[in-house]
C-alpha cells in the first residue's frame, strides 16, 4: 500500500475523508450564534476607539480676555524716589520690529491718561487678550501685546511692554494685580541723555 504524505496509508486517509463528510452531513452547515447586546456594544466600542486612533487630532483655538489691574510705579532712576503727577496709559500694540507700517503711533492710541500719586503709583484696570490652543491648552494672557506709556514733566517719556512674554491666566488671577516699574532720568529740553 502506498503511503500518503500526511503519514497514513491511502486507505486510512480515504476513510477519514468519508467519516468527515458523514459528520458534516449529520450536524449540517456551521452556524454562528447571534451576539448578545453586551457583546455587540463591546465590539462597537472597540471599533469606535480604533477609528478614533486613526483620525488625527483636530486643531482648535480659543480666545477671550481677562481683566487685571496694572500697578505702575514711576520713579526717578537716579534718586529712586517716586515721580508724582506722571501721566500713564496702557495701549495695545505689537512689537515695533513686527509692526505694520501703517500702525498708529503709541501716543495716538492713548484714550486717557491716569496720573501717579505723590509716591509715583497708579493702578489702571485693563483687559488683556487671552488664548489657548490644542498645542497649549492652558489659557495665557498676551502681555507682550500691551504697552505702558509714561510721560513725566522734566523727565520725558517712555513706552515699555507690560511683559516680554505671555503668562498663564491662572497666575494672574492668583496675584490679582500686574506690577510694572518704570524708571526715568531727568532731562531738559536742550539735554540729550
Amino acid at each position: 500500500m502506498g503511503r500518503c504524505r500526511w503519514g497514513g496509508s491511502k486507505t486510512e486517509v480515504s476513510t477519514q475523508r468519508r467519516e468527515g463528510a458523514k459528520f458534516r452531513k449529520e450536524i449540517g452547515p456551521m452556524k454562528l450564534r447571534r451576539p448578545t447586546l453586551l457583546e455587540t456594544l463591546i465590539l462597537l466600542a472597540i471599533a469606535v476607539a480604533a477609528v478614533g486612533l486613526l483620525i488625527p487630532e483636530t486643531p482648535w483655538a480659543s480666545s477671550g480676555e481677562i481683566k487685571i489691574p496694572v500697578q505702575v510705579h514711576v520713579f526717578d532712576a537716579e534718586t529712586m524716589a517716586g515721580i508724582p503727577e506722571a501721566q500713564v496709559a496702557i495701549v495695545r500694540g505689537s512689537s515695533v520690529k513686527t509692526a505694520d507700517a501703517d500702525a498708529a503711533p503709541y501716543l495716538d492710541r492713548v484714550r486717557q491718561f491716569a496720573r501717579t500719586s505723590a509716591q509715583g503709583d497708579v493702578e489702571i484696570p485693563h483687559a488683556f487678550r487671552t488664548g489657548a490652543s490644542h498645542n497649549r491648552p492652558q489659557p495665557h494672557a498676551h502681555l507682550s501685546m500691551e504697552w505702558v506709556v509714561v510721560i513725566a514733566e522734566g523727565y520725558g517719556g517712555v513706552v515699555v511692554p507690560v511683559r516680554h512674554s505671555s503668562e498663564p491666566t491662572s497666575s494672574l488671577k492668583e496675584n490679582g494685580v500686574l506690577p510694572v516699574e518704570v524708571g526715568l532720568f531727568r532731562c531738559s529740553a536742550t539735554e540729550i541723555p
